[in-house]
């Protein structure tokens, strides 16, 4: 009973998942390794409403000349308008009373970036995301390594219980998306974790 007890505090103190059994005589345990990934692409999302343009100190009598103006904005900074995708549509869900219209650039540079969302207007409503890349290289290390913590977290339980690590009995792996976009200020930890079964000797 004494032992039973010390294993218990122990796999909450170390924060080790485990559970034994004893009649098919195995140790499930769960490993995990931090993800890190690169950032290789941005998207910057401009909404362009007549919404707000009445409230600003220049007027413009339509979408086209607001487009005009935003556009020759950035052209001044350097930015070739021309990569800009309309997305009509999407602006339609947004439920503006007045028209308007999306528009999505996509870049890898990030100075580009900094320059659209720095180029202010009235009537522009600016958003960006990152897309954050895992290659398979890497996936396959952090699995190494979840496998790792997983054996050492087996091997804690089982020095507590007087028993030792056998052979994997079976694995689940929790594998993450190569390509993921988030917002660029998304500071969440990520990790690949994998839940292992062990023989108990």
């Amino acid at each position: 009973m004494k032992k039973i007890i010390m294993i218990l505090a122990f796999m909450a103190f170390a924060g080790v998942k485990a559970q034994m059994n004893n009649n098919q005589k195995t140790v499930s345990v769960s490993g995990k390794a931090l993800v890190e990934r690169v950032i290789t692409n941005y998207k910057v999302k401009a909404t362009l409403s007549m919404d707000q343009i009445y409230y600003a100190d220049y007027k413009c009598k339509d979408l086209a000349e607001l487009k005009a103006k935003y556009f020759d904005a950035l052209k001044e900074q350097g930015v070739d308008v021309s990569k800009f995708k309309e997305k009509k549509m999407e602006f339609f869900s947004l439920g503006y009373q007045k028209e308007g219209t999306i528009l999505i650039y996509e870049t890898s540079d990030k100075e580009i970036v900094k320059t659209l969302l720095s180029t202010k207007m009235n009537g522009v409503q600016l958003s960006y995301q990152s897309r954050a890349t895992l290659s398979q290289d890497k996936i396959e290390a952090l699995l190494t390594d979840a496998l790792t913590d997983a054996k050492a977290n087996a091997a804690k339980v089982c020095k507590v219980a007087g028993k030792s690590v056998g052979e994997i009995v079976s694995i689940v792996q929790d594998i993450p998306s190569e390509h993921i976009w988030n917002n660029y200020y998304n500071d969440y930890e990520e990790f690949l974790t994998v839940s292992v079964a062990y023989e108990l000797k």
